[in-house]
């Protein structure tokens, strides 16, 4: 069984179009630029797929690895072909590690729960090297990390509770701190309008969605926010919208919870098309990463994580 796990996630990279048994990857709408998923592989040991629910998601395009933080199991890294690689972190060593991130060198950026929230720096196996002091502005008010990203240099905190986002250096020292409710709630209080999905693209756009308020949010460096997204049932449209990616050529990846589908929406934010409902068996999508033409998908249901290639660009 381990040897056939490693082959069928070989051939599933060698073979773009193939598709889980039932699943017709598919793109709806903008006939200019179709876009659709097709399904490679799920995340697996060398025994087969790994059932997790509920997984984080960190994705280092150079080395073409995956970091998947399972709630209570520490930091497990995937090669390219989906299989295994390396564990750490499962003994509590690093406290309840939330959230992971690579930097340039090659060392990692975890985002910890032990003796308040911390922002821990490791090398590639895992063993700590030092700390981020962070230096929170007081106009910042209360503020508590449960989200990390990092981009060119930068490292961005949300706090999705709060909505609110700080950015460092690698040093700890205040890049920026936004307040998000008045950009995207019109100045008003959250109020348990909390931040789903999170992540900062290869710009350097920090994206989020509040489900609560059915819309998709991008703040650009400059500070300007693009709002989009309604409620709606159809093809396209928001009913629970969870988490939110962009891959280097600014397509923009939107998984919506309740209809089990992710969809794709181009640079200029038209809807493209939808993968991965009905039949194709995503449960409860609750986090993504992308890169290199490959979309990253954690689920519910113990369905662990999902790899699509991304098709028609």
């Amino acid at each position: 069984m381990g040897r056939t796990a490693v082959i069928v996630a070989v051939l599933a990279l060698a073979l773009p179009g193939a598709a889980r048994p039932g699943e017709a990857a598919h793109g709806e709408g903008d006939a200019r630029r179709p876009v659709s998923l097709a399904y490679l592989y799920d995340v697996a040991a060398l025994d087969g797929p790994i059932a997790m629910s509920w997984a984080t998601l960190g994705y280092d395009a150079a080395r073409r690895e995956l970091y998947v933080i399972a709630p209570g199991e520490g930091v497990r890294v995937f090669n390219r072909t989906g299989v295994e690689v390396y564990r750490f972190g499962d003994e509590g060593q690093l406290g309840w590690v939330r959230g992971v991130a690579v930097i340039e060198s090659g060392d990692l950026l975890l985002l910890s729960e032990r003796d308040g929230t911390r922002v821990l720096r490791t090398d590639f196996r895992g063993r700590q090297t030092g700390e981020l002091r962070l230096e929170v502005p007081k106009t910042l008010g209360d503020f508590a990390p449960s989200r990390l990203a990092y981009r060119d240099g930068l490292v961005y905190l949300a706090d999705t509770s709060r909505l609110k986002l700080l950015v460092t250096d690698l040093k700890g020292a205040t890049v920026r701190a936004v307040d998000l409710a008045p950009l995207a709630l019109g100045g008003a209080a959250p109020d348990g309008n909390q931040m789903h999905g999170f992540s900062v693209d290869p710009r350097g756009n920090v994206l989020f969605t509040i489900p609560t308020e059915f819309h998709a949010y991008i703040l650009a460096p400059d500070g300007t926010l693009r709002v989009f997204g309604r409620r709606g049932s159809r093809p396209g449209m928001f009913n629970v919208v969870g988490p939110i990616v962009a891959d280097e050529q600014g397509t923009v990846f939107v998984a919506d919870q309740l209809r089990r589908v992710v969809m794709v929406f181009g640079p200029d934010l038209e809807f493209v098309g939808e993968s991965g409902g009905g039949e194709a068996g995503l449960v409860i999508p609750s986090e993504m990463a992308v890169g290199n033409g490959v979309l990253f998908v954690s689920q519910g249901g113990n369905r662990g994580v999902s790899a699509f290639l991304v098709h028609g660009r």
